[in-house]
């Protein structure tokens, strides 16, 4: 019972972090009034390049449950520079 407990309280402590980062990652009507924008949504890099090139990185980057990252898939992190699209 008590193993049953545990793994129902982590899931739960999981969705309430999810929860509050879907929060956290919005800009209050006093930021958006004042012209700031979100650089990141937490589901896609449209608003970001590779510094080496015009698109983002295919590979190195990824997006998982709204955090990016970098992760090649073989333990090595490379997943190279990345800048803002517009200035």
């Amino acid at each position: 019972m008590s193993r049953k407990i545990l793994i129902l309280s982590v899931l739960y402590l999981l969705v309430l972090s999810n929860t509050a980062y879907s929060q956290d990652n919005k800009l209050t009507n006093k930021e958006n009034k004042e012209g700031w924008q979100l650089l990141f949504d937490g589901k896609s890099m449209t608003k970001w390049r590779s510094a080496s090139s015009d698109s983002f990185p295919s590979k190195g980057w990824k997006i998982d449950n709204g955090i990016l990252f970098i992760d090649n898939g073989e333990g090595r992190q490379t997943g190279g520079d990345i800048i803002k699209k517009e200035q």
